[in-house]
């Protein structure tokens, strides 16, 4: 699949706390141009330069403030997760709303699950070749994987070894958060759902450890397990 376009914002370094800032501001409810200002002044004492704390700022609207997108269900189902609790995973629903908006987040993330079967640790140069050859040989891409391999550094899904990086296995230890991130995996497959038996090694979700997914879809809602045309077991949103 090929993109023409990169998502305004994706070439921007989102720190975890920046972003747990603006998923806060959304658990508040309050009004969205208000709460992009809050996200603003944050981030003005946050970043140095105007231009790229507005950009920043723009992306994490995108991610976590924006109510007119097919992606506000994941937004409203991430409040039921015990994240009070369980802080550590908060990266998870990062992650999850970031494959589904921007491509080139679920694309970097494909090409280091894709890397990591054939060598590891993973050369950058690798990963960065991978999105070229995705979304064409423009001079933006470079500057703009390496914004991503940054922040999923820094939500703690891959670790950097000089010019290298590998996976950190994370163990989803909560249904909650299992659930709702398997919503988020199968939501990012548009309508084809995801195959049982491709689950765990499906790349997009780097070193993300679910539990049994039968399980998890016997304890969701919105999830079933259905059969494709070859009779395959395959996860999809129910009607």
């Amino acid at each position: 699949m090929g993109y023409r376009k990169i998502s305004v914002g994706a070439d921007r370094f989102l720190a975890l706390r920046w972003a747990n800032y603006a998923f806060e501001l959304f658990q508040t409810n309050g009004d969205e141009d208000f709460l992009y200002q809050s996200l603003r002044t944050y981030l003005n004492s946050e970043i140095q330069g105007e231009e790229t704390s507005r950009k920043t700022s723009n992306h994490l609207k995108r991610l976590w403030l924006t109510k007119q997108d097919p992606y506000q269900p994941l937004r409203l189902e991430s409040l039921s997760v015990p994240f009070h609790s369980h802080p550590e995973l908060l990266p998870i629903l990062h992650l999850g709303l970031a494959l589904n908006i921007f491509p080139i987040y679920r694309e970097t993330t494909k090409a280091i699950g894709l890397l990591d079967r054939v060598i590891n640790p993973i050369p950058k140069q690798s990963v960065i070749d991978r999105l070229l050859e995705t979304f064409g040989n423009t001079s933006s891409i470079p500057r703009a994987g390496a914004r991503v391999l940054q922040t999923l550094e820094d939500w703690q899904f891959i670790e950097s070894l000089d010019n290298y990086v590998k996976i950190n296995e994370v163990d989803i230890h909560n249904n909650h958060f299992a659930i709702w991130f398997l919503k988020a995996l199968v939501t990012a497959s548009n309508s084809n759902g995801i195959l049982i038996s491709q689950l765990p090694l499906m790349p997009e979700k780097l070193g993300v450890l679910l539990p049994s997914p039968r399980e998890i879809v016997q304890k969701s809602e919105g999830l079933v397990i259905n059969r494709d045309l070859q009779g395959l077991e395959i996860i999809t949103k129910s009607k």
